[in-house]
């Protein structure tokens, strides 16, 4: 293998299916519970990267959160920035795929049958 070949192992492999486009928007996640699956717990923060498929979001407030976890989520995207989405509203579902508490980062895959995505 040539020196320019190697391969970074520090960084997991990427599996996302949709490309993420860099984007800071306010992000509103809530938890849900009991039968009437009423908002019981609120936190927020600036998504860093969104994409049909889910998004980053640095947490400015609320958590923490653990892997597989379903959270309500619901972000806009601006008008300056919608001619790189499919849409431009945001509410359902999404199941957190990554937590990384030092940096204050989660990541969220949304749930296509519990999500809304309006144009």
């Amino acid at each position: 293998m040539a020196p320019h070949d190697v391969v970074d192992q520090s960084h997991p492999v990427e599996r996302r299916r949709w490309s993420r486009v860099r984007l800071a928007v306010p992000v509103r996640l809530n938890r849900r519970s009991g039968e009437e699956g009423r908002a019981v717990a609120y936190a927020g923060g600036r998504s860093l990267d969104v994409s049909p498929g889910g998004t980053c979001v640095a947490v400015e407030f609320g958590g923490p959160f653990t892997p597989d976890e379903i959270l309500a989520v619901s972000l806009a995207i601006p008008w300056e920035a919608r001619r790189d989405f499919p849409f431009s509203l945001i509410e359902g579902a999404c199941r957190v795929v990554r937590v990384d508490q030092a940096r204050g980062e989660v990541g969220l895959s949304f749930c296509p049958a519990n999500t809304t995505m309006l144009g």
